[in-house]
Order: structure tokens, then sequence, then C-alpha cells
């Protein structure tokens, strides 16, 4: 039986989010789960999908709000900023975050249950740039009648069109949050996995533990070091970085009028303008 939720699932939704603020106030308690998330915005130019690559993401889960991000661009930041701080060396300090292997979706995003509002940090070579958003509860359509064990959870199957792609995710009542990963959210339970039909983009739980809130990253902007915070809206930030994937080359030059821009990989091999060129893959449409 499919059931299309609404009001319903509002209600349910406040009730819950209610017994989760009352519960974890009352044990001081806030969670993380690790995803791997399979996508990339240079999907385009990957023909096989099994060759997307895979990349370890966290959802800090707590009474009000929860905290996404990438566990790479995290740690290349943290290692670039410690060793700026015990060299004072901006050369070293990208050389040595630089070794952090990251192919993962450089997104951060922080969600208020409270307030309904997003902030989301998309990270652009250095920098990071802000906007904020309103969270936008995808339409899901609950199957009933469909359950499955997911990361050691029995899940049940939810399905939506949500920013311009067609998901389908697996929650679980278990664990009792409207949390999930990215932008998706608002079911009666933790998403556990979740994928898009296009095969691109997807989520895959590996854990789910308590956590001290002293190690949270929500703070993340304190690891900058080599670039800087911008705040702008949605759109500019989404088209630049469009112009990042699809022209490196002219992104370059954008920023730094006027200066000679050589752009080289991990081994110092220059790259040509055509070699830097891909077709933008974006999770939102």
């Amino acid at each position: 039986m499919k059931t299309t939720y609404i009001t319903t699932l509002t209600l349910l939704l406040a009730l819950l989010a209610s017994s989760i603020v009352q519960a974890q106030k009352s044990s001081s308690t806030v969670f993380k789960a690790i995803y791997e998330m399979k996508g990339t915005y240079f999907a385009e130019k990957i023909k096989d999908r099994d060759k997307i690559p895979v990349s370890p993401m966290a959802l800090e889960i707590y009474p009000d709000k929860s905290f996404f991000y990438s566990m790479p661009r995290m740690a290349q930041d943290s290692i670039t900023h410690a060793v700026y701080e015990a060299t004072n060396d901006e050369a070293k300090a990208q050389q040595e975050g630089n070794k952090v292997s990251n192919r993962s979706m450089d997104l951060h995003v922080l969600s208020s249950f409270e307030t309904g509002q997003s902030v989301v940090t998309q990270a652009i070579n250095f920098d990071y740039y802000k906007y904020e958003e309103e969270m936008i509860r995808p339409e899901w359509v609950i199957d009933e009648s469909v359950t499955e064990t997911k990361s050691g959870y029995k899940c049940h199957k939810a399905t939506a069109d949500y920013l311009g792609r067609a998901w389908t995710a697996w929650f679980t009542p278990e664990v009792p949050t409207p949390a999930g990963p990215w932008k998706l959210w608002g079911l009666p339970g933790l998403i556990v996995e979740a994928s898009e039909a296009d095969g691109i983009y997807s989520f895959s739980l590996s854990s789910f533990a308590p956590m001290d809130e002293k190690d949270s990253k929500i703070d993340c902007d304190k690891y900058l070091v080599l670039g800087a915070v911008k705040k702008d809206t949605k759109a500019k930030v989404t088209k630049l970085l469009q112009l990042f994937v699809t022209d490196m080359q002219k992104f370059f030059q954008m920023i730094f009028p006027g200066a000679k821009v050589i752009i080289q990989d991990r081994d110092g091999n220059k790259l040509k303008g055509e070699e830097l060129r891909d077709k933008f893959v974006n999770i939102e449409r």
C-alpha cells in the first residue's frame, strides 16, 4: 500500500522532532552517521557508472539541527591549517593538504529543524562560498508494503521527485530523526540509503554512533588558511561552481585578473585548457 504523506507526515514529523529534542536534551547526546557517497560534478566523462568516485561524508545529528560535510575536504583543510600554524609557510601547507585524496563533492549543509533554514557551504578551490536557503521537504511517497534490511537496519522505501531528480530512499524508524544526507530529509526515521534514477549520485550508511559534541566540525571555517569565507546567492555560487568545472582556466583568470595562470596536476605536469574543460553535472537540476 502506497501512501502519500502530506498533513499526516507533517504532524508525525513534528511529534518526532519534539520527542527527539526532549530525549536528546536529557541525555546531551548527539550522533554521527557516516555515508559512502557516490557522485561527482565531473561525472559526464565517466561512461561506466561503477567507476564514479565514492567518498566518505559525515552527518552530525543534533536535537534541533544536522550538519552534513565532506570528510576528505575537512581533512585537507585541517592538515593545511595545522601545517601553516607550525611553519607559517603557505606553499608547504598547501602541499601537505593536497596529499589527502579528495574526490568528494566539497559541500557542507547545516540544516535547522527549528527555523526550517539551511546554510550551504560550497568549497571552490581554497574558498568557502556560503548561501542560505529554505529547507524544502521532499514530497515523499512511502510504500508500506516494502521493507528491506540496509546496513543492519530494517528499512522502509520512499520515493520523491526532488530538486530535479527522482530519488529512492530507504529509512529506518529504529533511528527516530528526520535527518538525512545532503539536503534529503523529512522521513520518520534516519535515511540509510538514497539514490537517484540516473545512477550518478547515491548515499549509503556505513556507520552510526553517538558522538561527543566537542568533536563537532560545524565550526569548520576556522580551518581555512589559504582561502576566505564569502557569502552570496545560491544562483551566483552555482554559476561560479559551474565555471570552475567547465572551464577551470577561465575561472582562475577571473579570480586572479592579469595574472599568468598555470595549472598543474599532482605530479607537476602542466595541463592545457582543453584538459580542464568538463560538463557540469550538478546534484540539483
